[in-house]
C-alpha cells in the first residue's frame, strides 16, 4: 500500500495510484530529454575569466598600491573612477595684488593665506575647512571673506589685463554672497528643528498657522487660499523679454505700421542692451501713435469731403420736353394725388 505524502491533497494522489495501476507513467518531464536536430541550439558562451589585478589611484600622492577584480579581457590599466576625480580652481593672489586691492580691517594677511589653503586642500567644502579653521570666524565668515576677495581679485585683473584675457565671464566676478540672509536661512530651519512634536503635528495638519495668522492680525489661510494668486515676475530674466511689442489695435493698420517701421530702419530684433531697448520701445509707441493719428485724420478728412459735398447747391435741372413726364415726376404725382384723396374720404366720413 503506498502511503500519500504529506502535503499532497487526495485527489492528485489518486490520480497517481490509478495511472500506476494501469501502468503508466507517473512522472511527467517538463522539459524535452531527447534532443532534436532541428531545433535551435543556443551558443555556448566562454567563461569570462577575473584576476585580482593591481592599480593606483591617480588622485593620491602617496603611490598607495590597491587591488580590485578586474576581467582578463580588460587591459587599460587606468583607474576606472579616476575620472570623476574633478578638483575646484581656486585662484592665487600675489603681494602686491594682495596690498592694494585684497586687505580688510577684520582679516589679516596670515588669516586669508589660511583660508585660500584650506579652500585649496578640501576642495571648497566649507563644513570640513570650517573644523579645520582656529575658532573665532563663522562658516559665514569665511565663506564672505573668501567670494569677495575672488570678485575683488578678478575686477582687478579685469581692469589691468595686458593680454586681454576677459576675467569679467568668471562666475565669480558678479557673484555676491550674501552673509545676512544665510544666517537668517539656518536660524529658521534650526527653529523649525526645535519645535515639539505637537507643534510639528499641528503645523502637518494645517491648523498651527491660523493660529499665528490671527495673533498677528493677519487673515486666515482660508481667506487667503480664496483670493486670487498675484502674479509674480522672476528674479532674473532675460533682457530681451522686456522689448516692447506693441502694435495698434487694428489689424488694418498693420501693413501701415510695418512701412513705417521700414522707412526708420527698425531691427527686428535690436541688440538687448538696455539703452537699446529703452530707445527701441519709445520709438516703437510713437510709430503705433503715429499710424493711429493718421488714420484718423484720413477718416476725418473723408468725413469733412462728403458734408461738404453735401451743403454744395445742386444745379438746376433742365426742363422737360415731350408727350410724358419722367419717371420720377409721375410717382410724385402719383403720391401726391393718392393723399389728397384719403384726405378727401376722412372729410366725407
Amino acid at each position: 500500500m503506498i502511503q500519500k505524502p504529506a502535503g499532497m491533497s487526495r485527489e492528485v494522489f489518486a490520480l497517481l495510484v490509478q495511472d500506476a495501476a494501469a501502468g503508466k507513467e507517473t512522472a511527467v518531464p517538463l522539459v524535452p530529454t531527447a534532443p532534436s536536430t532541428d531545433a535551435f541550439k543556443e551558443r555556448k558562451t566562454r567563461v569570462t575569466g577575473w584576476e585580482h589585478r593591481k592599480f593606483t589611484n591617480a588622485a593620491r600622492e602617496d603611490g598607495l598600491v590597491l587591488r580590485h577584480w578586474s576581467k582578463l579581457t580588460d587591459k587599460s590599466t587606468a583607474y576606472t573612477f579616476a575620472r570623476f576625480n574633478k578638483k575646484c580652481k581656486i585662484l592665487t593672489y600675489t603681494d602686491e595684488e594682495y596690498d592694494r586691492h585684497l586687505t580688510h580691517p577684520a582679516w589679516d594677511r596670515t588669516e586669508t593665506a589660511l583660508l585660500f589653503d584650506l579652500c585649496r586642500r578640501f576642495d571648497l567644502r566649507w563644513p570640513v575647512i570650517h573644523d579645520r579653521f582656529p575658532e573665532g570666524r563663522t562658516m559665514e565668515q569665511l565663506k564672505e571673506r573668501y567670494y569677495e576677495m575672488c570678485r575683488l581679485l578678478l575686477a582687478a585683473r579685469s581692469a589691468s589685463a595686458a593680454d586681454g584675457t576677459d576675467y569679467s565671464q568668471h562666475p565669480l566676478a558678479t557673484f555676491r554672497y550674501d552673509a545676512k540672509h544665510e544666517r537668517e536661512r539656518k536660524s529658521e530651519f534650526e527653529r523649525l528643528y526645535a519645535r515639539s512634536e505637537e507643534e510639528a503635528n499641528l503645523s502637518a495638519n494645517g491648523l498651527g498657522g491660523n493660529t499665528e495668522l490671527a495673533l498677528a492680525g493677519l487673515p486666515s489661510l482660508a481667506g487667503l487660499m480664496d483670493r486670487p494668486l498675484k502674479h509674480r515676475n522672476a528674479e532674473v530674466w532675460l533682457r530681451s523679454k522686456d522689448l516692447s511689442n506693441k502694435r495698434p489695435a487694428s489689424d488694418k493698420l498693420a501693413n501701415p505700421f510695418e512701412r513705417r517701421m521700414q522707412e526708420l530702419r527698425m531691427p527686428v530684433r535690436p541688440l538687448p542692451t538696455e539703452l537699446n531697448i529703452n530707445l527701441y520701445n519709445q520709438c516703437r509707441a510713437h510709430v503705433v501713435l503715429l499710424v493711429e493719428l493718421e488714420a484718423k485724420l484720413e477718416k476725418l478728412e473723408a468725413e469733412r469731403a462728403a458734408i461738404l459735398q453735401s451743403k454744395m447747391p445742386q444745379p438746376p435741372q433742365p426742363p422737360h420736353h415731350g408727350g410724358q413726364p419722367p419717371a420720377g415726376a409721375q410717382k410724385r404725382v402719383r403720391d401726391d394725388a393718392g393723399a389728397a384723396g384719403s384726405i378727401l374720404k376722412r372729410s366725407h366720413h
